[in-house]
C-alpha cells in the first residue's frame, strides 16, 4: 500500500465504527429497566420465649443535672414502647453531696415518673458513691455491698468493685453454685 492508502485506511476504518456505533445506539432496543432502590434491610424476627424479661442499665448518672433529667425522660419515654420493668445501676450513682437532700435532686426526682410507674432500681456502688449508699431504700441494695435477686428465671449478681475482698469472692462462689435458675448475670 502506498502512503496516501495507509494513511486513509485507519480514517475509514474509524469512521466506520463510529458510524455502526451511531446506528446500533439509536436503534431501539430492550428497555432498560432501573435498578429499584435497594430495600433496608429487615430486622430478623427471633421467637422470644415466655415470659421475656426486659429491663435498662444506668451507669454514672448522679449529678442531678439536666442532662439526668433529660435520661429520665428518654427512658420514660422508651418505656412506653419498650416496657422494661426494672433498672440495674452500674455505679457511680451519686456524684458530689451526698446528703439526704441530693438523693432527691440526684435520683427521684429525675426517675419519678419510672420510680411511680412501679419500676425498681437495682444499684451497685461505683467509686463515687459512699458505702452508706447501701441503705437508700430505693437503691434496693438492702444494707449490703454485694447481693443478688431474681425476676423471672434469672438471677442477678451484684458485686462491689472497689473492694474484692475474700469474703466477697467466697460469697459470690458460693452464691453461684447455690442457683438453680436458668440464667444468671454479674
Amino acid at each position: 500500500m502506498n502512503q496516501k492508502k495507509r494513511a486513509f485506511f485507519p480514517g475509514v476504518l474509524a469512521l466506520v465504527f463510529a458510524v455502526l456505533f451511531q446506528v446500533q445506539a439509536q436503534q431501539p432496543g430492550p428497555a432498560v429497566q432501573p435498578r429499584p432502590a435497594a430495600q433496608p434491610p429487615q430486622p430478623a424476627v427471633t421467637a422470644v420465649q415466655q415470659p421475656s424479661l426486659k429491663f435498662a442499665i444506668l451507669g454514672d448518672t448522679g449529678t442531678g443535672g439536666t442532662p439526668q433529667y433529660e435520661i429520665g425522660q428518654k427512658l420514660t419515654a422508651v418505656r412506653a414502647t419498650f416496657p422494661f420493668e426494672f433498672v440495674i445501676m452500674l455505679g457511680d450513682n451519686m456524684y458530689g453531696s451526698q446528703q439526704p437532700a441530693d438523693f432527691v435532686q440526684k435520683f427521684a426526682k429525675p426517675y419519678a415518673p419510672l420510680l411511680s410507674g412501679g419500676v425498681r432500681f437495682f444499684a451497685a456502688l461505683g467509686n463515687h458513691d459512699r458505702q452508706s449508699n447501701t441503705s437508700y431504700v430505693p437503691f434496693n441494695m438492702g444494707g449490703e455491698r454485694y447481693y443478688t435477686y431474681v425476676r423471672g428465671t434469672t438471677r442477678f449478681f451484684v458485686l462491689d468493685s472497689n473492694y474484692f475482698d475474700p469474703a466477697q469472692r467466697s460469697w459470690i462462689e458460693g452464691a453461684l453454685k447455690a442457683a438453680t435458675e436458668d440464667w444468671k448475670i454479674y
